[in-house]
């Protein structure tokens, strides 16, 4: 019996007993075991907290070994489990010798989602979403993590174009009915916390003004969260963030949002706040009820968005994708270029050095680029010489702080390299900056 089939059996065997079948997570759990993975490995194939991962684990062996009557570990599973089949205890009727559940473990849960009238939400600020193209695992991820786990702080992180807000439009139109109030907040304007609560607490109670002191607002909000499943996106984190300071580095005036992302992840709530950002928090490293989400490109569905701009020929378009790192505003600024300058053909296109920057996908670059301290200038345009890359070993304790904080803004990539860490650039930053005024500026 391989991998699959007993992760299938044991999956059926655990809804046989509580009426459910194993999350995401827990079937994670079992098959990365059964492949005699570690936790700190399975904790970063999934993007949880590590902690979180073997108190997930702990209580999927405890569960199993009630169930099975054996001491059920992550070490010993395939063998604890070949013996049962062997002994004759796994048959057609998988529970035949196994003591059924309690009763009040199959009772029927009652049903939690809200219908039209009974959510409240304030989507004001919520853009419109014109396409959607992949993402279907991270979506069906974010979906179980937020509603089976409970997870209290979610962070959907990476650069700019790669696709956070369009993802976080989708995954609250799949979930919103399973809270009771819904607000959506950009935070372009740089709206103050206290604003941010006033208008949560108005959602709630239903009132034009609310006259509470900042301490108010706090304990209000901490105690409506524990009261109702609320669901609070704020979109654009990265703005209440200095440029020029390491990531993550409050604006003068805004060090409350951290107070506040340090209470969603710590004081016991049935609620989530879903972030989006550049740049990561320093909050959600810290507290196990977090999950830092970084986004990749598209991958293979990075193709689609150039075939919908009217762009053939699948090897070309492979080209394409792989230059331009499958990110999609990326691929929509290129395919329009093509169209527009190059009467669609991308053969031609990819004759010119690559990877090609026209003014728009310069501008996105520099809106991320000006934000960094001048160390972590430097240290990029080191990257960006040719076939160049950092091992951690060579880098001095201030440069490490540095790597880290661009690892927090998600613009260097990471790669095991002669058996040491490495960083890198990729394609298309890598040129930016070589190109760029920054780069000119140190030459001269």
């Amino acid at each position: 019996m391989d991998a699959e089939q007993i992760l299938q059996q044991i999956d059926e065997l655990v809804f046989s007993h509580t009426g459910k079948h194993l999350n995401d997570l827990q079937q994670t759990i079992l098959s990365k075991s059964l492949q005699n993975q570690k936790y700190p490995e399975i904790a970063t194939q999934v993007h949880r907290n590590e902690n979180y991962v073997k108190d997930t684990g702990g209580k999927l062996w405890k569960l199993l070994s009630d169930i099975l009557g054996e001491d059920v570990n992550k070490f010993n599973i395939r063998s604890t489990f070949k013996k049962l089949i062997y002994k004759g205890v796994h048959s057609n009727n998988i529970c035949r010798d196994i003591p059924p559940p309690p009763k009040n473990l199959n009772s029927p849960k009652k049903n939690t989602s809200k219908t039209q009238s009974e959510l409240q939400e304030d989507l004001r600020d919520a853009p419109q979403l014109i396409t959607f193209s992949g993402r279907r695992e991270e979506l069906t991820f974010l979906t179980t993590t937020i509603l089976q786990q409970k997870t209290r702080l979610v962070g959907l992180f990476g650069v700019s174009g790669i696709g956070k807000t369009a993802l976080a439009l989708q995954l609250v139109n799949k979930i919103k009915h399973n809270f009771d109030y819904v607000i959506w907040r950009s935070l372009r304007s740089l709206p103050t916390l206290t604003e941010i609560q006033t208008d949560f607490i108005k959602l709630i109670t239903k009132k034009s003004t609310v006259n509470l002191s900042n301490n108010q607002l706090f304990s209000q909000v901490k105690s409506y969260l524990h009261q109702h499943r609320c669901l609070i996106i704020l979109d654009e984190v990265q703005l209440l963030f200095s440029k020029g300071k390491p990531a993550g580095t409050y604006l003068p005036g805004y060090e409350n949002y951290g107070y506040f992302l340090k209470m969603i992840a710590e004081v016991p709530h049935n609620s989530c706040l879903l972030l989006t950002s550049w740049e990561q928090p320093r909050e959600i490293e810290l507290h196990n009820y977090c999950l830092s989400f970084p986004l990749t490109g598209l991958g293979k569905y990075g193709q689609e968005i150039l075939k919908e701009k009217g762009l053939f020929g699948e090897e070309n378009l492979e080209k394409l994708v792989d230059i331009y790192e499958a990110i999609p505003l990326y691929l929509e600024i290129v395919a329009r270029i093509i169209n527009n300058l190059f009467c669609g053909k991308v053969e031609e296109f990819l004759s010119y050095d690559k990877p090609f920057l026209d003014n728009d996908l310069k501008w996105i670059l520099q809106q991320q680029i000006e934000r960094l301290s001048p160390s972590e200038m430097n240290l990029l345009q080191l990257l960006a010489q040719p076939n160049n890359s950092i091992s951690l070993s060579s880098l001095s304790e201030v440069e490490v702080s540095d790597i880290q904080s661009l690892k927090r803004r998600f613009l260097i990539n990471t790669e095991e390299k002669n058996n040491q860490t490495s960083f890198y650039l990729d394609k298309v930053l890598k040129k930016y900056v070589k190109t760029s005024v920054y780069s000119k500026e140190k030459d001269n």
